[in-house]
Formats: structure tokens, sequence, C-alpha cells
């Protein structure tokens, strides 16, 4: 018997596919009786793309739509017409409320009126190789394009089984999609491994009753089932992932020279914080907030062996937090392979300058350290528990340690006001040296399953699906209602205004910051120098010698109280508490220091040795 797992856009084109890695393995460990054809119909869309377009629509376009325009939903929409059929109302509809430049939407009804012939020819493929089923994997904005295909396999050859299941079939979603779409027979909720296993034993020995398969949604007689949740999976009884047909299918595509590939881990599923103190806004892992992780050793070794097989060191983690207890043994094992590893890993804000240095030398390269907002009144009624002032140490010891930063600065939070941005836009400048928020100031979505979406005590009482979700479904709103992921609320928190002032700044930021601007330090014989090129022309160079001024700046290195440092620091140094007062009224004006409610954290930078910066500007710098 044979099963097709189809990878469908908008799936990145960077990095093979975790479901169906995973569950390929699955079915190869335990169902000999099964064959199992991994097919990346995402590198097809983008071939096609690509080709009929003359190149016209590139392999950054592919990205654009799958990425930038994820909380638009333009993905979805895309394959609406391969699923529902070109529809210029629908046009029109979704140019009105699309958020993107007009050559933007150009690209965005390019791919619209080329998906259905192309999900026709892949679902006639399909058919064609006398599959027995075909699996299929949703997160985001994969979920339209799943059921075009499904949809257009079932009209070719009905007895082709079909399932589907992944972040978007998750709790209520699943039972929905399930009974509004008949082309799909079997619907996963949560966790795949067990049910896959189980469903495909009973499918290889011509079961017809389907009780017993955990997180199924099937039918009986033609009513939608909903079966028991299972336990959650044994982490290190999840079986090493199968890439094979993505690094295949790459090395002979006529888009190679575009993609630079990557391995995709997953190391740990839930996260450990959201656990203790769920993020208000943050709806990722639906149902499956519990954490649970690997065996270190067992990840080192997953790593390993993947990246010899495949032969490349740039690896994504899928894992939505690093696990604290990963620096006892993961990282310092990493460490000691000593291989040149690119890890991409999303990581807490609070973590010390050590825990920094090991993840370098362990071979992280590239951090989301969930940071989204520096006003520490903000990131209380987002429930990050971590202070202002404290992720702006995060991102200082970040880019001294030479790691490069993603992160967004959220905004639109119930409870926030101006005065929260007021406190922190004069400071922006200070931080032209440190990793810009890159995607600028956007305001929060509301997804299923995140606090604001449960609980309309946190102050988002009144809430629907997106706008576009009635375009690319056409299901009744109670139906659409229980599929949406994305919802949308009477704007909350501060005004346009101040979203147009902080994005003003943040664009400011993100030219100095690409400009080269620096604020470093370096120890000499008789003190310290802060040298400051944030702004443009020569370096600014200030000698630090008197003991207020070293023990004082000593002090700066952790976040510490206004309250409390000019005593401390009168006393270590052996002069008066004014001394020091005047000296940190001149370090505040010379914008060394950035706080919030009270709390300081000094901003420059040590210039070391290891700490990626030009050989020109180092010579600049250390002059």
């Amino acid at each position: 018997m044979k099963l097709i797992f189809a990878v469908m856009p908008w799936h990145a084109l960077e990095f093979p596919c975790l479901a169906s890695g995973i569950l390929t393995a699955v079915a190869q460990e335990r169902h000999p009786e099964w064959e199992i054809e991994q097919l990346y119909v995402n590198l097809r869309w983008a071939e096609h793309l690509n080709r009929v377009s003359a190149g016209a629509f590139s392999v950054e376009d592919y990205s654009l739509l799958g990425n930038e325009f994820v909380y638009d939903l333009a993905g979805e929409w895309v394959f609406s017409s391969a699923f529902l059929g070109v529809d210029k109302s629908s046009i029109s509809a979704y140019r009105a409320i699309f958020p993107g430049t007009s050559e933007q939407f150009d690209k965005v009804l390019y791919a619209y009126n080329e998906a259905p012939e192309f999900i026709g020819c892949i679902a006639r493929e399909i058919a064609e190789t006398k599959v027995a089923a075909l699996a299929l994997s949703s997160t985001f904005t994969q979920n339209v394009a799943c059921l075009a295909l499904a949809s257009a396999v079932k009209k070719i050859s009905p007895q082709i089984v079909t399932m589907m299941g992944g972040g978007n079939c998750d709790g209520p979603q699943g039972m929905a999609i399930h009974r509004n779409f008949p082309c799909l027979d079997f619907v996963v909720r949560g966790e795949g491994e067990t049910a896959f296993d189980q469903l495909l034993e009973h499918l290889a020995s011509g079961k017809k009753s389907f009780f017993a398969v955990p997180n199924l949604c099937w039918r009986d007689g033609g009513d939608t089932i909903t079966n028991r949740q299972s336990a959650y999976e044994d982490m290190d009884a999840v079986p090493r992932p199968e890439y094979s047909a993505y690094f295949q299918h790459l090395s002979n595509s006529e888009i190679q020279a575009y993609i630079q590939p990557a391995l995709i881990v997953e190391n740990a599923r839930g996260c450990w914080w959201g656990q203790k103190h769920h993020c208000t806004f943050c709806g990722l892992n639906g149902s499956n907030l519990k954490f649970k992780s690997k065996n270190q050793s067992k990840a080192v070794d997953e790593i390993e062996a993947l990246a010899a097989k495949h032969k490349t060191l740039d690896i994504v983690v899928a894992d939505n937090i690093l696990d604290a207890n990963y620096f006892e043994e993961f990282l310092p094992m990493l460490k000691a392979r000593n291989r040149d590893y690119r890890i991409q890993y999303e990581i807490k804000a609070n973590l010390k300058q050590p825990q920094i240095e090991l993840m370098y030398a362990a071979g992280i390269r590239h951090v989301q350290p969930g940071i989204e907002n520096l006003s520490s009144n903000v990131l209380r009624l987002m429930r990050k528990g971590i202070t202002g002032a404290r992720n702006a140490q995060a991102l200082r010891d970040l880019e001294a340690s030479s790691l490069t930063v993603s992160w967004n600065y959220l905004v639109g939070i119930p409870g926030e006001t101006d005065d929260d941005y007021e406190k922190i836009i004069p400071q922006l400048p200070h931080l032209y040296h440190l990793q810009p928020p890159r995607a600028g100031a956007t305001r929060v979505s509301i997804q299923r399953f995140s606090p604001f979406f449960n609980d309309p005590k946190l102050g988002v009482s009144t809430k629907r699906p997106h706008a576009a979700y009635p375009l690319i479904y056409r299901l009744e709103p109670q139906q659409l209602a229980q599929i949406a992921f994305f919802f949308e609320s009477a704007p909350q928190g501060i005004s346009d205004a101040m979203v147009g002032r902080l994005q003003a700044e943040i664009d400011k930021w993100i030219e100095a910051y690409n400009n080269g601007a620096q604020l470093v330090f370096n120890k000499t014989d008789d003190g310290v120098q802060i040298v400051d090129m944030r702004l443009f022309g020569d370096p600014r160079r200030t000698a630090l010698r008197t003991p207020a001024e070293l023990q004082l700046f000593r002090a700066l290195r952790s976040v510490i109280s206004r309250d409390g440092v000019c005593g401390i620091v009168a006393r270590n140094a052996g002069c008066s508490v004014t001394d020091v007062e005047l000296t940190l009224k001149r370090f505040l004006e010379a914008g060394w220091i950035f706080e919030d409610e009270g709390l300081l954290i000094g901003l420059p930078i040590d210039v070391s040795p290891n700490r990626s910066i030009s050989s020109d500007t180092r010579a600049r710098l250390c002059a």
C-alpha cells in the first residue's frame, strides 16, 4: 500500500517539513506494509510560479506571501481559487482589505490565478500513481491549499483515503474542518504520532471502525465522530525525521540557486514559561502547552546524525523556547563536538551573559528572544515576566556575543497607554547600536488559544474572525468562528498616532544600526574609555577615571535600581552620594543608560576580540 505525504504551500522553502519527516519515520519503523512518498508541493509551487512568470514571481515573492502576510491570510486566499473557483467579487473584496502595496497585490493575484491549474495538475499526478492514501499537514496558511488538493484528488479518485493534521486542526478547528469538508476522511487533532501509527494499522487491516484511534475525527454513517484526546507523546520515543525527499528534490530544482537549505529539528514541545504564566497574546501550542523535551544526549546525537547525513550545518530548532536544563548537558555537549553549526533557537530574554556565551560556543548564531516591548508596564500586561531594562540588557549582551536577533515590537495591548511609550521613545536613539525590531511596531493579533481569545476580562470582549475568512471558505459565521485562527477586534491600547510615532523612531533605529552605529567601551591603563558612534560622524571618546565614574560604570553592567545605586556606588568608591548623583546625571545625558520604572542598565558594549565587527570599525573604535 502506498501513501503520499504532500507538503503544501506555504511551508518555507529553506527547510524540510518536520511533521512529514517525523510521520514518515514512524511509518517506516512500524509499518513495512506501507510505502511512504514525500511530495514537496511547496517547492513545486515555487518552481511553477517562477517558471510561468519567466522569473517575475521569484523565490523572494514566495517568501513574502508565506511570511510577511501570514496574519492577512494572503496565502490562504490565493488557494481559495483552486478550492472554490476563481471569483471576481472575491478578488475585489480581498483587494479592499489587503494591507500591502498595489505591486504586492499584483503578485498575490498572479498566484491566485495560477493556483487552480497547478492544484489540478498535482491532483492528477497523485491519482495516476494509484496511491491508497494522501496525508497532509496544515499550519498557519496551509489550510486552503491542503483542502484544495484533497478535494481535487477526491474528484478524480474517490477511493483514495485523505487525512490531515497539524496546528490548524487542533481543538474545535479540527472538528469543524472535518464536519464541513467531506473531502477529508480523517482529521487528527493535537499530536499525531500515535494517531498516525494506529490509523495506518487500521487502514492496512481493513478495519471500518476507528473508535480506538486517539485524537481522530472520522465518519460513522455520515456523522463526524471525535475520539478521545491521547496522552502527550514521549519526546524520546519520537523518531528522527526522514528528510531525504526534500534534499533530493532541491538538488534537482531549477530554484536551487536561490535557496540556502537548513535542517529543522525538534527538541521540545510546549512552553515551560506558558505553563506558569501564559503570555496573553500567544496562541502557539494550542492544546499542547505542557512542556516536555528530549533527553539531552539524544537531542545532540540527532543533530549530529542529520547534519552528517544531509551535509548541512544550518539548523532551525522548532521549539518555542529553549529548555532551561539544556545549559547543563545539551549545550556543553554541542560545544564539545566542535562543529561549525549555525543554529537558530527561540529563547527567553532573561539569560545571563555566561549562558549567552555558551550558546554561541555551542553553535547558536541566531535567536528569537521574545522581547516584544521595552515598557515594563506593557510587559506586565503581556505576562512576559521581565522588565524593560532587562530586555535592553538582553539586546546588549546578545549584540556583544555576535548573535543575530529577531524580535517584534508588539503594541495594541489592552490596558497600555500612550504614557508607556512617551517614556520609551526618547530613549530609542540610545539603542541605535543594538539590534532593532525589523518588523517594526506591530499591533498584536488575536489568536485562537491565546488568553486574549479565551478570557474577555483581559480586555478583548468582542472579536470576529479575520475579514478574509468568508472569502476563503464561504461558510456560515458559526462555522467560520470554529475554523478561524486569527481574529479581529476594535483597536486596543495606544492610538494609531502613537503607533506612527513609534514606527518612525524604529525606522531611524534600523537605519542607524544598518549604518554601523556603535557604543562600546575598552579598558585602559587608568580606567575605561567609552566610544560613541551611534550617530553619523567621528567617534566621541570619553575617559572614565574617577572612582565614582568607574564604580558606577561597573554597577550598571547589570540591572540596578536608581534608588539604590547611588548609595552603593558611594560606599564602594569612597565618595559622597552627591558626587555619584552628578555622575549618574552625566551618564544619563550621554545616553549610556536605559531607564524604565526606576531600573537602570548600562548600554556600552565591551570591544571583545570575539565580537563580529569590521576591521575598519574596530580600528576606529580602538584608535
